[in-house]
């Protein structure tokens, strides 16, 4: 079975925020078993906000794409906005914490198999809908993308319970897979045309060859078009990014890792 790596960024946030607004309890009042979570379903809001990349970890392609369980596309069905909440083992208060629920009607399959029967499949959000990060798609009902994912299976249960003892969000009740990073686990599919961080093709001249050199975002709520203008997202014809990205699967072993990518990057930044 694949070695994967949990979604440190949601659990570096759990942990932090949890220090902050944690309220301590008598332990004598303590339960065994920690409480079931109460997702609460609140409203996402109009007007998005922006913040800073939720990405913590520079981007490793190779690891990303041999540690996804599955890799689609499909349409929005249905997007909701929880609040979670707990109280761990040791009676101590977490949340409220946001978290999303995106439904996607499955269309394409690029990688991997449907942990699911049917082809209306469940992804978890680890944010808000309501704030979009630098780097980052708007989600919105009706529209196409492209979803990095992992199962929320029995393995994720077990690391996040040997990683984060005190995480209780019980996502795998909720969903059926996951992303881990707003920025890289997403891609746009628009007009015929994949939008997708360049990270993914940078090393790769003929698929950057094939690059749209001035396509600009028709639907400029989803990302900003400055993005694509200073070469940080790119767009394909969907037909070239499926052919280009179905190569890179066959051939993931032959990826750039980590350090290889980064020298790429400098060296075009040269």
């Amino acid at each position: 079975m694949k070695k994967k790596h949990i979604t440190m960024i949601m659990l570096v946030a759990i942990m932090f925020l949890g220090a902050v607004n944690g309220k301590i309890v008598d332990t004598d009042k303590v339960n065994e078993e920690k409480k079931v979570a109460t997702w609460k379903e609140v409203p996402i809001k109009n007007g998005i906000s922006f913040s800073k990349c939720s990405g913590i970890e520079q981007f490793d392609l190779k690891n990303n794409i041999k540690n996804s369980d599955y890799i689609f596309s499909g349409e929005v069905v249905s997007t909701k906005e929880y609040e979670v909440e707990w109280t761990d083992n040791h009676g101590e208060k977490w949340g409220p914490f946001p978290s999303s629920i995106i439904e996607v009607k499955i269309k394409d399959e690029y990688y991997g198999a449907s942990p699911i029967k049917g082809n209306t499949i469940k992804v978890y959000y680890p944010y808000s809908l309501s704030t979009v990060f630098d780097g980052s798609f708007v989600i919105r009902d009706r529209m196409e993308y492209i979803f990095v994912t992992q199962n929320l299976d029995n393995e994720f249960k077990e690391r996040k319970k040997k990683l984060a003892p005190d995480d209780n969000f019980q996502q795998e009740k909720h969903a059926d897979v996951y992303i881990s990073d707003s920025c890289y686990d997403i891609m746009a599919i628009e007009h015929n045309k994949v939008i997708l961080h360049n990270d993914y093709f940078i090393w790769n001249k003929n698929a950057m060859n094939k690059v749209k050199k001035k396509y600009f975002v028709q639907k400029d709520i989803i990302l900003s078009n400055d993005l694509i203008e200073n070469g940080w997202f790119v767009v394909l014809s969907k037909e070239d990014f499926d052919k280009e990205f179905s190569n890179m699967i066959k051939n993931m072993d032959k990826l750039p890792n980590l350090k290889e990518l980064e020298e790429i990057k400098m060296s075009k930044n040269n």
